[in-house]
């Protein structure tokens, strides 16, 4: 009975804990065309979740020739100190501090996430979808030379 008491309060602990994340990450289009989540068990349905304070994370996601990627952040930072950063493959940068789950578009061939958490804990939860390009695709690649 006792053995089951441990097991069920560090399980749950696990499962309320906020999420951590690392620097330098590559996130690669999926072979299953499935759209990447972060936290995996996080999707655009559910209020972004706890990020633990005192971090710094990035992803460097990749994007295919032939292919577009739209990215849906969902977070809020509690302090001056914390943001989110993403940065297109033409070295342009959008900083924000809450993000609405409003979608970006990436062409080829690839764009970067990074996020700085300062002392206050922040939510964040973003997904991914790579898509084929048609007329799309050439606009956007013709606009980064205009």
């Amino acid at each position: 009975m006792s053995k089951t008491i441990v097991i069920l309060v560090t399980l749950l602990a696990f499962a309320c804990a906020a999420n951590v994340c690392k620097q330098g990450n590559i996130v690669n289009m999926p072979g299953n065309s499935k759209p990447y989540y972060f936290p995996s068990s996080w999707n655009e349905n559910h209020t972004a979740p706890e990020l633990q304070k005192h971090q710094s994370c990035s992803w460097t996601v990749t994007v295919p020739q032939g292919y577009y990627a739209k990215l849906i952040i969902d977070g809020k930072t509690q302090d001056t100190d914390s943001s989110f950063q993403t940065i297109d493959a033409a070295g342009n940068l959008i900083q924000s501090r809450h993000e609405k789950k409003e979608p970006y578009y990436f062409p080829p061939a690839k764009f970067t996430i990074a996020v700085t958490n300062g002392a206050n804990p922040a939510t964040l939860g973003f997904k991914i979808v790579w898509t084929p390009c048609r007329f799309l695709c050439l606009f956007m690649c013709l606009s980064i030379f205009i």
